[in-house]
């Protein structure tokens, strides 16, 4: 039990600095990353049959993370077409997305959010991303 949780977390702490690599993070990769991070977890997971336990946490990773980017990515268009803060809490209130706008690109005349993510309180990431409209 001891090393599927040390596997566990090492799997995860090798797939979340994944998913900050991509400039647009969106339904699209929230779905990708969680999906692959879950099917290994799901596979290391489940002794018995790891295909099950793939498929499983594939799907339950995926839907996740797809939900996650979809919530990020309409925080941060709302905010840029309010020129507002914006702020979305999950219902348990662990996990917080903030949008600000702080201005607009010149070049391409796209507006310029800064996306906070909180998990517990915390600030897990922060970066700006361009909203065009």
């Amino acid at each position: 039990m001891k090393r599927t949780l040390v596997l566990c977390l090492a799997v995860v702490m090798l797939i979340l600095p994944l998913g900050a690599c991509w400039e647009q993070v969106g339904p699209l990769t929230g779905a990708g990353v969680g999906g692959g991070g879950g099917a290994i977890l799901g596979a290391m997971i489940d002794h018995r049959n790891r295909w099950r336990g793939a498929v499983i946490g594939g799907v339950a990773g995926a839907v996740l993370g797809g939900t996650l980017g979809y919530i990020i990515q309409r925080s941060n268009q709302q905010a840029a077409q309010q020129n507002r803060p914006v702020q979305y809490t999950s219902t348990d209130g662990r996990q917080r997305v903030v949008s600000t706008p702080i201005g607009r690109d010149p070049n391409t005349g796209c507006t310029i959010v800064r996306e906070d993510v909180y998990v517990d309180g915390r600030l897990a990431r922060s970066r700006n991303q361009q909203v065009c409209q």
